[in-house]
């Protein structure tokens, strides 16, 4: 066993604290073996009993010994190679590499709260929001009053969107360190996205109160004005701001969006190009030119411009309203796809998004999903004309989808909120008409023919009001009340003398009362207008019908069914599933029943519940015995009848 001096123990302190010294010394790494060998030197002339082999064992024994013992658990943190390694790798933002050093550093430092904290800091860098808390909890934890952890770890919360948890931890750093500028910043950013505007004015202007030059302040109290909708305070902020420092993106920012609210859109515009000029890639910029553009009604200068705000930041607004310009632009199936892409990063902006879409789903004619959507958005405003919008786009699908009573009803509840609301009450009128609901549809004509000649704030003009007596001539005439029709079209052709609808729904009155001449001398005396429709000709072979005409009654009929009108009108188009019903039945008179069969048979291809055609049909097949078929014909007339 080996025994040592006093004094060799002093030795041993000194080589100890020799090696010390090596090792806190940055420009000196490695140990200076010459120091330490004078130092054993030392004892080497005390210990003249042990042979000189002893003597170098032990020599070599003790510079192990004692290296080992300070690389092992001596070695001051900072001073490790994997930290210099670490603080490295976060300079150049190299955080995975980072994260790597600062774990293998925690394990040599398990109790390190700096450590801990910068690799909490190097996973939220690289969006490990939860291994980031786990780290900042626990440092936290351990010295619970170091404002460091809490600084790293509200930043983890406002990414997240904690604001709530963010705005703890910034107002511990102010208990601790109440003259912290920057934390109070931080903390009115955090209210301004916690919507407490209240809150944060309070704070901008006791801000101010000691530097009322703060351009920084004065755009975030312009921008809390904004949003409190106190626009005039928020210009004379934002005003001031910018003459302090014109080139202020935010402030700049801030006062167009303010302006755009204002419908001042030209010079919301022109703030939002000023900024642009100074940070052309900033795509909040890009995005809110964007939506000046689309209420500009530039849809395609808001589409390109939003095209470029997504391509450098993807957002659920930038989405919303691209989606809106393609819908303008006819781009139904990508104005779908970009309302879609919105509401997947923000579903709680469903509230301004089911309305565009359900319009857009009604325009690609997918009527089922435009009612889900629609439905939806009935329960997301309160706004009554947004409300009348929805209805109507209801009433449509509903319409189109053969739901004629839902359609009726939708329909109803916009004339309840907008009770002047002449297209919705012209609409439901001819609904209530497609429904057999004639005296319903009176109701209506009579309620417009009213609204037109009464109602000053109305701008009525003559059009208008034809239309509506020739449309309530059509239903009385329905009705069977002619002289009532006839009145009608007589005042509307007064203001028309020469329209054709007016004298051709006349001719048909006469015809129905047997005034077959009167009728004949309304069309004929304008025969010779450039604009005679199909509507014309097939009225006036359906009077030479009844005078049994029949050779006029064919000609005219051969100048419709031969000729190229334009059917693309519901009228002409109803006009020329007549005149096939007439040459079928003027085809049935000169016994040509296969030629009355084609016309017949075409019309009710288009129309199964045409009765005329059914009943001019069934005495075709009456006429050539075959009397099962002519029957048939006869029941459905009568149960659509």
């Amino acid at each position: 066993m080996l025994n040592f001096s006093k004094n060799k123990y002093k030795s041993d302190s000194l080589l100890t604290i020799k090696l010390h010294q090596d090792v806190k010394d940055p420009n000196s790494q490695t140990i200076n073996v010459n120091e330490n060998e004078q130092v054993v030197n030392l004892q080497e002339t005390k210990e003249t009993k042990e042979t000189k082999e002893t003597i170098v064992n032990k020599r070599s024994h003790f510079r192990r010994k004692s290296i080992g013992l300070i690389i092992k658990s001596k070695i001051p943190k900072h001073f490790h190679p994997t930290f210099q390694k670490a603080i490295k790798a976060t300079k150049e933002k190299k955080y995975q590499e980072a994260t790597e050093y600062w774990s293998e550093l925690l394990k040599k430092y398990p109790n390190s709260y700096s450590t801990r904290c910068e690799r909490g800091n190097a996973n939220f860098n690289q969006n490990e929001y939860e291994k980031a808390l786990q780290d900042l909890n626990m440092a936290i934890k351990q010295k619970p009053t170091k404002i460091k952890g809490y600084y790293i770890r509200l930043k983890i919360y406002k990414a997240l969107k904690r604001y709530d948890n963010a705005l703890s931890d910034i107002n511990f750093i102010l208990a601790i360190n109440s003259k912290d500028k920057d934390a109070e910043y931080v903390r009115i950013q955090i209210l301004i996205r916690l919507k407490r505007y209240d809150d944060a004015l309070k704070s901008l202007t006791l801000g101010l109160q000691s530097n009322p030059n703060d351009v920084k302040l004065l755009s975030d109290r312009g921008n809390v004005y904004r949003a409190l909708q106190k626009y005039d305070n928020a210009l004379i902020d934002l005003n001031h701001a910018l003459k302090l420092y014109p080139k202020n993106v935010l402030a700049l920012l801030s006062r167009s969006k303010v302006y755009r609210v204002q419908q001042l859109l030209f010079r919301a515009r022109y703030d939002i190009d000023e900024a642009l000029q100074l940070d052309p890639q900033n795509p909040k910029l890009l995005r809110n030119r964007g939506k000046i553009n689309f209420l500009s009604k530039f849809h395609l200068n808001a589409s390109e411009d939003l095209d470029k705000s997504l391509k450098i930041e993807e957002h659920s607004s930038g989405y919303r309203y691209r989606g809106k310009a393609l819908l303008i632009m006819k781009k139904y199936p990508e104005a779908i796809a970009d309302f879609n892409k919105a509401l997947e990063m923000k579903p709680q902006n469903e509230k301004f998004i089911c309305f565009d879409r359900g319009e857009t789903f009604f325009k690609l004619g997918d009527f089922e999903k435009a009612l889900l959507d629609l439905d939806k958005a009935l329960n997301f405003t309160k706004d009554p004309t947004i409300i009348s919008q929805i209805h109507q786009l209801r009433g449509s699908a509903h319409e189109e989808l053969g739901h004629h009573q839902d359609a009726k009803l939708a329909l109803a509840n916009i004339i309840n909120l907008q009770p002047n609301n002449l297209k919705v009450i012209h609409q439901h009128a001819n609904l209530c008409e497609s429904l057999s609901l004639y005296n319903d549809s009176l109701s209506d004509w009579n309620r417009l023919y009213n609204l037109l000649n009464h109602d000053s704030n109305l701008d009525c003009d003559k059009k208008s009001i034809k239309a509506v007596l020739l449309n309530r001539g059509r239903i009385l005439s329905k009705l069977c009340r002619f002289d009532e029709a006839l009145s009608d079209f007589n005042q509307g052709l007064k203001l028309f003398p020469q329209n054709v609808g007016l004298l051709c729904y006349r001719a048909e009155i006469y015809q129905q009362l047997g005034r077959y001449n009167e009728a004949l001398n309304d069309l004929n005396d304008n025969i010779d207008q450039p604009k005679n429709t199909c509507q014309f000709y097939v009225t006036r072979a359906g009077i030479y019908k009844s005078l049994e005409k029949y050779p006029e009654a064919y000609q005219d009929l051969k100048m419709v069914l031969e000729s190229k009108f334009d059917l693309t009108s519901e009228i002409s188009y109803n006009s020329y599933t007549l005149g096939l019903c007439y040459r079928g039945s003027i085809y049935r008179i000169y016994k040509k029943y296969d030629k009355a069969l084609a016309d017949l048979n075409l019309v009710i291809q288009r129309d199964p519940n045409n009765a005329l055609a059914l009943c001019e049909r069934s005495v075709v097949y009456k006429e050539q015995g075959q009397f099962d078929d002519a029957w048939n014909d006869i029941e459905k007339m009568l149960l659509y009848c």
